[in-house]
């Protein structure tokens, strides 16, 4: 999307190219959680994509050291729990001190790397039950399934009811509770063998272009008009200044 961006206004504009690089670059290198530029208004809502990112470059390398360190034994993984809890309270506490230093912010509350991974190892760690304690994992949905649903339903509430604009709850333990919720709908609704019913074969295949039908209906019809108008503009006022 980037790239397309940048190539269309170059095309329009070939003198402010390199500019156009300069301000792409925290997007080609997937840091746009971290750097804001003007472009952040067009694809802001990509800093999701980098924190998925970043967490699946480091994810590997994570799993490689528990392999290498875990031996031959049948469950390398088995540390993966307890780095789950040290990401949730590392994360929650920082959450917090964030929140009590400063109003909301979108790069500082929101979108960074180091305040939210604990969100995608919840996933990892539901997974690692599925293919490593299964007994476990089913008879625990076997016995809570409807109940973990109604309390992760309940867990998700909040998070319709508050702006988190205006809430450092939303933005703090609030995200802790997006994916506990999140986790025990998904964990509940785990069966094995996967029911293959046309209702759960069509969510599945949503959720398989879930991440690109997000990031497309992200950007507004306005905002697409913003790409070339701020091109120009500022092309224009690099010409006024030769």
């Amino acid at each position: 999307m980037v790239l397309i961006t940048g190539f269309v206004v170059c095309l329009l504009q070939p003198p402010g190219a390199g500019q156009m690089f300069r301000l792409s670059l925290p997007w080609l290198l997937y840091a746009q959680n971290y750097f804001q530029t003007p472009l952040t208004f067009i694809w802001g809502h990509t800093w999701s994509l980098a924190v998925e990112e970043q967490f699946y470059i480091l994810l590997p390398l994570l799993l490689i050291l528990l392999t290498k360190s875990g031996g031959g034994r049948d469950d390398p993984f088995r540390a993966i729990p307890v780095i789950f809890i040290a990401f949730a309270v590392t994360c929650l506490s920082t959450r917090i001190a964030n929140a009590t230093i400063t109003p909301f912010n979108v790069l500082f509350h929101l979108a960074s790397f180091h305040t939210r991974i604990d969100s995608l190892f919840c996933g990892v760690c539901i997974f690692y039950f599925y293919h490593y304690r299964q007994a476990l994992f089913f008879d625990a949905v076997k016995r809570f399934r409807l109940p973990a649903v109604f309390l992760g339903i309940a867990l998700l509430v909040p998070l319709f009811l508050l702006r988190i604009n205006d809430s450092p709850f939303i933005y703090t333990i609030g995200y802790t509770l997006l994916y506990v919720g999140g986790g025990l709908i998904i964990g509940a609704t785990i069966s094995d063998p996967p029911r293959k019913v046309w209702p759960i074969r069509t969510l599945a295949y949503i959720g398989s272009h879930s991440y690109s039908i997000s990031l497309l209906s992200g950007l507004k019809p306005s905002e697409t008009q913003l790409i070339v108008e701020f091109g120009l503009i500022d092309f224009r006022r690099m010409a006024m200044r030769t």
